[in-house]
């Protein structure tokens, strides 16, 4: 469904298509190059929740059965949250296909779009249609390329941000660990718990 919002006052960048939207963020998913990511990035408003959104508490997304782990004051990229989750999982839907059969490369695909769909917002901007916008986090770029077993090369840059609750930016996740550390992880609680009994 296509949601052309007509240009209010400020410029027209302001203004927000959610179908070309989540055209470029599937392209970028996808291809995952410095050119399909600042396409995806110019489409976003400048400085403004979707016209008639607003900076929304996160308890309004306890229901959300898809973004279902947001945990952070977000200017919904529609009207209404729900709008905006279905959009994000309809976006998600048609990546699927295409994504590693893993369950980190899926949920950090997913992790990413409701992060583009939801951006951060602050406690103190509440209530408000002109905000910071907040982009997806670096490491939330990083992460995904690292899940789904791809060199991210210079895909995110320009973004910022690293680690969980970072307020430069949404969504941020601490990055994918290598398999080795994990295996090392692995071995030395066992031997952890051995020692134990």
């Amino acid at each position: 469904v296509t949601m052309a919002v007509a240009s209010s006052s400020a410029a027209s960048v302001n203004s927000f298509n959610a179908t070309a939207h989540a055209d470029a963020l599937r392209q970028f998913l996808a291809h995952g190059t410095p050119g399909t990511l600042r396409k995806h990035r110019r489409l976003l408003p400048d400085g403004r929740c979707f016209p008639g959104s607003q900076c929304t508490h996160r308890v309004e997304f306890a229901d959300f059965e898809f973004c279902w782990d947001l945990d952070w004051e977000a200017c919904p990229r529609a009207v209404f949250p729900l709008t905006a989750e279905a959009n994000a999982k309809e976006v998600y839907d048609q990546l699927e296909p295409f994504l590693e059969d893993t369950f980190d490369c899926k949920n950090a695909a997913r992790h990413y779009i409701c992060a583009s769909w939801f951006p951060r917002c602050t406690r103190e901007e509440l209530g408000l249609a002109w905000v910071t916008v907040r982009d997806v986090c670096y490491s939330t770029c990083v992460n995904y390329f690292k899940a789904c077993g791809r060199n991210h090369g210079t895909a995110c840059d320009g973004l910022i941000g690293d680690g969980p609750n970072n307020p430069v930016c949404t969504g941020g996740v601490n990055t994918v660990a290598a398999p080795w550390l994990l295996l090392s992880t692995a071995l030395l609680v066992s031997a952890w718990l051995m020692a134990a009994v």
